[in-house]
């Protein structure tokens, strides 16, 4: 009977340890999908920020020289609302004007 009582008690300790250990995992778990939760967050909010920086020196650089390259900027790199930021005569001109190979009107720096 002894040995009958030891192996219950053993029994009893070990489903107590995987009922711990069980529950740990699950805690792990969790914490390992809020924390992928913050890292995914985290990455979108940079790519947001990155695509942000990147629209604004776009606008920036066609502000700049759109006005000297009109005729020569490929269909498709102006979006409708781009071409809000400029004047009635450049959106006038930017489907009409042809590309001129040979003349170097509005190559030069500004700076």
């Amino acid at each position: 009977m002894a040995v009958w009582k030891q192996c219950e008690f053993m029994s009893s300790d070990w489903f107590t340890y995987l009922n711990v250990m069980s529950d740990l995992i699950i805690t792990f778990i969790s914490l390992f999908k809020e924390l992928e939760a913050k890292e995914k967050a985290i990455e979108e909010e940079r790519q947001a920020l990155r695509r942000q920086i990147i629209e604004e020196e776009r606008q920036r650089l066609l502000k700049r020289h759109a006005t000297k390259l009109l005729g020569y900027l490929p269909k498709g790199l102006l979006r409708e609302d781009d071409l809000k930021h400029f004047d009635e005569d450049f959106r006038k001109n930017f489907e009409k004007r042809p590309a001129d190979l040979s003349s170097e009107d509005g190559w030069e720096d500004d700076q």
